[in-house]
């Protein structure tokens, strides 16, 4: 997960991480820097959880999908 304005770790530096990293997935954030878990919690939680569901794992308040 990155954000598109991320000064810290920028866009191509993610996408080479995704191109490095067997089976990875990627999220970008519009309008969002580099702390993406402060800037937008909601989108951050969902998309982490979502990730780790896919995975099989036991998210406490959800059903699986």
């Amino acid at each position: 997960m990155n954000g598109k304005q991320d000064m810290v770790v920028p866009i191509s530096d993610a996408y080479t991480f995704l191109e490095l990293l067997e089976n990875s997935t990627g999220y970008l954030i519009p309008n969002c820097r580099h702390w993406a878990m402060i800037e937008y919690p909601e989108i951050f939680s969902s998309v982490t959880l979502d990730f780790l569901d896919s995975y099989g794992a036991k998210t406490p308040g959800r059903t699986a999908s």
